[in-house]
């Protein structure tokens, strides 16, 4: 939940598309074996040796790499969903706890996520200062995404 810090309002909004890179399956640790391997984890690769294709982990299931590049996009369902795809659960209580306002929509097919996000202030201090040094601090700590994405920043804001 968002703080609600607008008595001085709300400044410095800010909306960006994050848009998946696609994973290119180039050699490398593949699991080979005719069943879908147990505990498996988030953008494992497996060759299934039945149907000799080439399958990505997607935290549910596995989807059978396309064509010969061997390409996978997310498709997601819900807002939520594509939330915890890219950011770790540390960057969105950095959302939630730094942002005044902040919408999320599915963008591109639902490939895509955007945001807009908007500051307030507490005790004479911009949120954006603690928005941006907790944000710096966990992509240090490599703790900020979870994959490969690009951010594009966008006049078109949500709300």
């Amino acid at each position: 939940m968002t703080n609600n810090d607008t008595q001085h309002g709300l400044f410095n909004k800010h909306t960006a598309i994050l848009t998946q890179n696609i994973p290119v399956y180039t050699g490398g640790l593949a699991m080979i074996s005719a069943s879908a391997p147990s505990n498996p984890t988030l953008g494992d690769w497996w060759y299934n040796t039945t149907n000799n294709h080439l399958s990505r982990y997607k935290g549910s299931e596995w989807s059978q790499c396309i064509g010969g590049n061997h390409r996978i996009l997310q498709t997601f369902s819900t807002t939520d969903e594509a939330k915890n795809w890219f950011f770790t659960s540390s960057a969105l209580a950095v959302f939630d706890e730094c942002c005044t306002q902040l919408q999320w929509a599915l963008q591109g097919d639902n490939k895509q996520l955007k945001f807009t996000m908007e500051f307030g202030i507490k005790d004479g201090q911009p949120w954006t200062l603690q928005y941006h040094a907790r944000m710096s601090a966990l992509i240090a700590a490599n703790n900020w995404s979870k994959i490969d994405h690009t951010t594009q920043a966008d006049d078109s804001h949500l709300f």
